[in-house]
Formats: C-alpha cells, sequence, structure tokens
C-alpha cells in the first residue's frame, strides 16, 4: 500500500507552471546596482572595531599599568639574590625526587 503525502495540487498546476514562472521573471523589477558606500560599509564598520578595540585595550593597559617609580633597587636586589640563591633544582623537583 502506498504512503500518502496529504498534499494535493490542483489539476493542471503543473501544465502552466513554466509559462507562468516565465511571465513573472519578465514583469519582475529590475535589479537595482548597489551603490559604492554599501558595498565598502562593511569595511569600514570592520576597521572601526578594530580601531575601537586597540584603543580601548591601550587604555585599559595605561590606567591599569604599575608606574615605574613604585618599585625600589631594595626590592629588585632581593628578588634577584632570592632567585640566584635558590636551588633551581627545588623550584622544579621536590626534595624527596632529588635527594633520594
Amino acid at each position: 500500500m502506498a504512503k500518502k503525502c496529504g498534499i494535493q495540487t490542483p489539476d493542471g498546476y503543473f501544465d502552466s507552471l513554466q509559462s507562468r514562472l516565465v511571465s513573472i521573471a519578465e514583469t519582475a523589477p529590475s535589479v537595482r546596482k548597489v551603490g559604492f558606500a554599501r558595498k565598502v560599509a562593511p569595511y569600514f564598520a570592520y576597521a572601526a572595531s578594530l580601531v575601537a578595540a586597540v584603543l580601548l585595550g591601550s587604555f585599559i593597559l595605561r590606567k591599569t599599568a604599575v608606574p615605574e617609580e613604585e618599585y625600589s633597587a631594595w626590592e629588585e636586589n632581593l628578588v634577584a639574590e632570592v632567585l640566584m640563591s635558590a636551588d633551581p633544582y627545588a623550584l622544579i623537583f621536590d626534595s624527596e625526587t632529588v635527594n633520594p
């Protein structure tokens, strides 16, 4: 038994379909030319968003950056001494694994 889809077309629908499509195509309005501004508008929007992102990023970095004057020479020397006196293997490995 064949299944029916439930959708029916009117009698003679496909007989005159091609002539109706041709008449619709002939009466359709012609395609308008797209202006230069409409063609380049997405590229300008992309460029503007890139510039905005760079400016916003640089603004945030400038506001959150710590000025160099806040670091004293004493702090730099302290960090250098700690790094030089530290065992490099102790920074990576557990002391039990280095010296069994």
